[in-house]
């Protein structure tokens, strides 16, 4: 093993999982640029175990949502859950659990953008919802989503209204303010079909705002929308 055992329990007792192969935890913290520097470590990146706790994830948190709210709507439903499970949440759920602290990477990737450390971030944490999955079953996997993501955030985001995306918080102000529709064009996107990278810019009156990044068109957009919040129009149009 490259991470040692006593940082393997230390990672077990904070997640309240006691895992029955540590090998299928480690796994889940192996950045792929740490293999590109170590070839010869014998192991395997985490992209697989991401892939499948994403989808672990959004179905543990869409049965809550189901059947805690009994009076919201489609609608509601996804926006709460969007909110739930984006990038900027469950990268937060992974440092405060300090998987940070034992991600394996790459030195350039140590040395990166603190937006790019938060998406690692958010796999990681997406991938240890796999291993959990994977070696101790879905109620294991369950309970640890609800304990660490749910009840930490979910109160939060209702209390503050973080539901409401930022591209419809954003059309309001603009349109309120300048009587135009924000557009949203594809600026560039990079990478294999299963880990796509679309960069999206907001338009107003054809000037680009601001900028944002992420898996699919819509992330991206939707992290456009929330980075030209914090502006101020006055000083841009």
């Amino acid at each position: 093993m490259i991470i040692n055992k006593e940082e393997l329990e230390a990672i077990q007792e904070k997640i309240g999982v006691k895992f029955n192969d540590e090998t299928v935890l480690e796994n889940a913290f192996v950045h792929r640029s740490f293999l590109n520097e170590n070839r010869s470590a014998g192991l395997k990146n985490n992209e697989r175990l991401e892939f499948l706790g994403d989808a672990v994830l959004e179905l543990v948190v869409t049965e809550y949502l189901f059947e805690k709210f009994e009076n919201k709507n489609e609608g509601e439903l996804t926006s709460i859950r969007s909110a739930l499970v984006k990038g900027v949440t469950i990268s937060a759920v992974s440092r405060d659990l300090g998987f940070e602290q034992a991600i394996l990477l790459s030195e350039g990737e140590k040395q990166g953008s603190q937006k790019a450390r938060s998406l690692i971030m958010a796999n990681c944490f997406e991938a240890v919802i796999g291993a959990i999955y994977i070696d101790s079953g879905i109620e294991s996997a369950k309970k640890f989503i609800i304990n660490n993501l749910v009840e930490a955030y979910l109160d939060d985001i209702l209390e503050n209204e973080l539901f409401i995306d930022p591209k419809s918080k954003f059309q309001e102000i603009v349109q309120e303010k300048y009587k135009q529709t924000p557009k949203y064009q594809t600026i560039s996107q990079e990478g294999p079909d299963h880990d796509k990278k679309f960069v999206c810019g907001v338009y107003i009156f054809e000037k680009l705002i601001a900028k944002g990044s992420g898996k699919s068109k819509n992330l991206a957009e939707q992290e456009a929308a929330s980075e030209a919040l914090k502006l101020d129009l006055n000083q841009i149009l």
